[in-house]
């Protein structure tokens, strides 16, 4: 192992690269590591409870389970390890993403092995070990598109990375639970590994190149940074009106009488319009507005679903199926701009330094504990208060997150007018 070093310079003239630097395959590698990660938080956080709890589980230990998703909200404390460390065999960024998919694939296998119900504690130990290994991995794959990739590619890379994830969390969840159905547990797993190792062939493809030596990477370092704590605040703030929604939504339609099918369905529904449609939108708008307009656009959007649940819930509208399925379709869409534009904001933040992988990491760590912590406050304001409370927050959040979208927005315009006045300043 070595230190980290920034990937050289890569040619405008593309056309006459190797595929395997092609900005086209860097786009496609991204979006295969970003499903890969989501295949294993599908069936931790998605299927395994549902598992669980049809094994004869208690909730007590159910409860437990998001737990499980702890490595991905303190993944920055070694996150400047997979900056700094690395083998000069394998590649800087080649070298954590072969290692965590090997171990990922390993640990799942196991996890085919015991039937839930069977060695619970076992089962928590592996998937805790799969969560800790897709977050480090993550912190590579984020490193590799910030270097890499060009605007347009980075902004179309991030578009399919979200909808990557969330069709990995739809396979890994509800796609495994369907397969269980039908085929049974080790099956349904089975089709899960053979996924996980279809993943890694882009990464085997890829060759990274040799690299110069640089300082080593600190969170300090991100920090200090101009605009990172305003862009730090941005990450916790932007996810809180979809998790406060997709929480308060869920509970507020079991009261109205939904059933769990009809939940599920409501939540797939929901996953699909935010890789389709709200990352769809990304892919085509981010090259023609940019990404803050378009973080401000999908805020605005996820702002207009929580007003109809705030209403819905105060009693001023009528809760129909009809009106519900597109609240949430509408606000998984606002999210999946959102979280497209916000990632390409991080990733051209964090190419301006040799610590990418940190930087970014340092952001998404902070979106997830604003998603996890904004969820459990909007729960915490609904029992006291009511659920136009809880849904008035979310709407709250997401006019402060346009806000401080649009200062980021004005922040970078005006240092970017200020260097080019030194630049054209005769010497």
């Amino acid at each position: 192992m070595t230190e980290a070093t920034p990937p050289p310079a890569v040619s405008k003239r593309v056309s006459r690269l190797p595929y395997r630097d092609r900005s086209s395959f860097l786009v496609l590698l991204t979006a295969t590591l970003y499903f890969g990660q989501g295949l294993p938080l599908g069936f931790t956080f998605a299927a395994y409870p549902v598992l669980l709890r049809t094994s004869g589980e208690p909730l007590s230990l159910i409860a437990w389970v998001p737990l499980l998703g702890l490595p991905w909200m303190l993944k920055f404390f070694w996150s400047p390890a997979v900056d700094n460390r690395w083998s000069a065999r394998f590649g800087r960024r080649r070298s954590w993403l072969l290692s965590q998919q090997a171990l990922m694939i390993a640990v799942m296998a196991a996890v085919a092995l015991i039937p839930p119900g069977v060695a619970t504690i076992t089962h928590f130990i592996l998937l805790g070990l799969a969560s800790l290994f897709g977050a480090t991995q993550d912190i590579a794959t984020d490193g590799l598109a910030a270097e890499r990739l060009t605007h347009g590619a980075l902004s179309n890379a991030n578009a399919l990375a979200i909808a990557g994830m969330a069709t990995g969390f739809l396979a890994g969840g509800g796609g495994v639970l369907m397969l269980t159905g039908v085929a049974g547990y080790t099956v349904a797993m089975s089709a899960v590994i053979a996924a996980l190792i279809v993943c890694v062939v882009p990464v085997l493809m890829w060759q990274e190149g040799s690299v110069q030596r640089v300082a080593p990477a600190t969170l300090g370092g991100a920090l200090r940074r101009r605009g990172s704590l305003l862009l730090l605040a941005l990450a916790i703030l932007y996810g809180a009106p979809h998790s406060i929604d997709a929480a308060l939504s869920r509970l507020f339609l079991v009261d109205q009488g939904w059933s769990l099918t009809e939940l599920g369905t409501l939540d797939t529904a929901a996953m699909a319009a935010m890789a389709a449609i709200g990352c769809g939108t990304a892919a085509w708008l981010m090259p023609r507005i940019g990404a803050w307009p378009c973080a401000m656009l999908g805020l605005a959007v996820s702002c207009l679903a929580a007003l109809y649940w705030l209403s819905a819930s105060a009693g001023m509208v009528s809760a129909t199926t009809e009106l519900s399925i597109a609240a949430r379709v509408v606000g998984a869409s606002g999210m999946g701009l959102t979280s497209a534009a916000a990632f390409t904001a991080f990733m051209l933040f964090a190419r301006g330094a040799s610590q990418a992988g940190t930087d970014v990491t340092l952001f998404k760590s902070a979106n997830a504990f604003g998603e996890l912590g904004s969820a459990s406050a909007g729960t915490a304001i609904a029992a006291a208060a009511g659920f136009a409370a809880g849904f008035g927050i979310a709407a709250v959040s997401a006019t402060a997150a346009i806000c401080l979208a649009f200062l980021m927005k004005q922040s970078q315009s005006q240092q970017a007018s200020s260097q080019r006045a030194t630049m054209e300043v005769p010497q």
